[in-house]
């Protein structure tokens, strides 16, 4: 089965209900760099973190190995809280693009089957730095997006990052805008009243 995966570059999770999916069992000896020596992509589609599927310690821990991993992409994701979707983006060393496409929060009685990887106080943990990302929130659930991009500005990535795409409807996109500075030199983004007719403002500096 090795020599099938050498050239893999994009490995997706996803989607739907599937508890098992990222157990120590079947994950962790697939997530080898000596095996997935070309990945670049990891995709997480319509995974609900907080409820039926738990990402165990040593799961995270095999994913700092991947550094070949540049591109992350979470897509209509669920989790408890920031702490535990920055867990999984401080996984990537080697991170700079990153896409969060609908992730939202879900409080729920259960709590996380082992600490976050992540240790409490941030302080010493090494942020991601970026150069491009990608923010598409719900309308009714924007916390998650704005708190992870603030995070992000606050770090290495507020003077990396080289492009913001903001599609259309995205509510709050104001509070996104003012986060990233002089370092933003593609910006795509809804054009106010034309944003019904899908027209965007793109600038390149």
């Amino acid at each position: 089965m090795r020599p099938y995966l050498r050239p893999v570059l994009e490995l997706r999770a996803g989607p739907g209900y599937r508890p098992g999916l990222l157990n120590v069992a079947c994950s962790a000896a697939l997530l080898n760099p000596q095996i997935l020596l070309n990945l670049r992509t990891i995709s997480f589609v319509e995974i609900n973190f907080a409820r039926h599927t738990r990402i165990h310690a040593a799961i995270f821990l095999a994913l700092t190995a991947l550094t070949s991993v540049t591109e992350l992409l979470l897509s209509d994701c669920v989790f408890y809280d920031l702490k535990h979707i920055l867990s999984l983006i401080c996984s990537f060393p080697q991170l700079s693009t990153l896409s969060l496409d609908r992730i939202s929060y879900e409080w729920t009685h259960r709590q996380p089957a082992l600490p976050y990887p992540l240790a409490l106080g941030s302080a010493g943990v090494m942020k991601s730095r970026l150069s491009v990302l990608y923010i598409n929130s719900l309308s009714n659930t924007p916390r998650a997006s704005i708190e992870v991009a603030q995070w992000l500005a606050d770090g290495p990535t507020g003077a990396s990052l080289t492009s913001l795409i903001i599609p259309h409807h995205v509510q709050h996109s104001d509070k996104l805008y003012r986060l990233f500075g002089p370092s933003v030199k593609h910006l795509k983004t809804p054009l106010g009243h034309l944003s019904s007719h899908a027209g965007y403002l793109c600038l390149w500096r």
